[in-house]
């Protein structure tokens, strides 16, 4: 059986001869020159490699920093300090701040991110409402959020009993035209505003595309649908024993033009 580390014949060689000799292993010292700024080699694939200028950014990545038309990106790891000094910082220059996310992880974290800029708001006795809308030329889950600032702080009732309890299944359309019927009914009133509780970034993100659902059903109507988001409290009962959940609440307004 041949060695595998012979070489292989050598064409006009002799029957039975075999060339032995092996081509020299290159030293390190002779090998080529690597060009300027290439990696070292497969270790070094990934490491400190630098995104060209005008490249794509991950999907999950931002900049939760504002651009110059005012637009916040949001994805699913976006740190929520970061983007809510982003969006307190941009209402307090300008009194409005567009946020703009898409999917649940990224919507979930600009509503969390909302929640925190308006307690970086309190101080200043300022607050927020927020409209929605879908983005469908973006994405089926995109979604652009419009914070503008209020002079007063929105007195949000206490309690989630009668608050629209929404799920991951929710179906954000059904979930926007019981919002919408309320609306027509004078309900969603600042004072008593209407209220959906979601725990987990599916039922967040049905949440807000029901608002933005809801604004489109009742907008010829001369309607405006807003909605202000805070952190909540919701008990729960899991394997026969009583526990707290932290969830997300939005309280929904509606006014007639």
């Amino acid at each position: 059986m041949a060695d595998a580390s012979t070489a292989a014949p050598v064409a006009g060689a002799k029957t039975g001869e075999r060339r032995q000799e092996r081509a020299p292993r290159r030293s390190r010292k002779d090998a080529a020159p690597r060009a300027e700024g290439a990696p070292a080699g497969p270790a070094a694939a990934g490491r400190g490699r630098r995104r060209a200028p005008g490249a794509s950014r991950p999907k999950d990545a931002a900049d939760a920093e504002p651009r110059s038309d005012g637009v916040v990106r949001v994805g699913g790891a976006t740190p929520v300090p970061k983007l809510a000094g982003a969006i307190a910082h941009t209402i307090r220059a300008t009194g409005k701040c567009t946020v703009s996310a898409i999917g649940a992880a990224a919507v979930n974290q600009a509503v969390k991110g909302i929640v925190s800029a308006r307690f970086y708001l309190e101080e200043s006795g300022a607050d927020v409402e927020v409209t929605a809308r879908t983005n469908r030329d973006v994405g089926v889950n995109a979604v652009d959020m419009f914070v503008t600032r209020r002079a007063t702080r929105v007195a949000l009732p206490e309690g989630t009993e009668s608050a629209f309890k929404v799920g991951s299944s929710t179906q954000a359309a059904k979930l926007g035209g019981a919002l919408a019927s309320n609306a027509r009914e004078g309900k969603g009133t600042e004072a008593e505003p209407l209220c959906c509780v979601g725990i987990g970034a599916n039922a967040v993100l049905a949440m807000v595309k029901a608002v933005a659902f809801a604004s489109l059903y009742v907008e010829e109507e001369g309607i405006t649908v807003s909605m202000v988001p805070e952190k909540t409290v919701v008990p729960m009962t899991v394997d026969g024993e009583s526990v707290e959940r932290t969830a997300l609440r939005l309280a929904v307004i509606a006014r007639k033009a």
